[in-house]
């Protein structure tokens, strides 16, 4: 991935930075401790499955694991080609499979 590249995937990693800095300043309103460790971010998750938020079956720690491997391995170019997908596609993919998984969307991921 090109520098520019990179630059455009920060830029919109930022935006989604900030919506999550809005998720701690809630939370810290709703007196959760929100320190900015890697524990703060399984606190954020556990209280988002205990608000019924995320799915109650996947490990806080698999879930942050997951979130930050896959965030590193797309920014350091070990996904994509340069040129191959544009960074605003590479964000909104991210941020889909982040949230919603790979399941199709009405789907209980579940197999008949």
């Amino acid at each position: 991935m090109s520098e520019q590249g990179r630059a455009t995937l920060l830029g919109l990693a930022v935006g989604t930075a900030r919506e999550a800095g809005e998720l701690i300043l809630r939370l810290r309103d709703e007196g959760v401790e929100v320190a900015g460790t890697k524990s703060s971010e399984i606190d954020i998750v556990t209280r988002g499955q205990e608000r019924g938020e995320f799915s109650r079956t996947i490990d806080p720690r698999l879930a942050v694991a997951a979130f930050f491997g896959t965030a590193s391995s797309i920014v350091s170019g070990a996904v994509f080609r340069e040129g191959e997908v544009s960074p605003q596609e590479i964000h909104r993919q991210f941020l889909q499979l982040t949230f919603q998984g790979l399941a199709p969307a009405g789907s209980t991921g579940r197999r008949k």
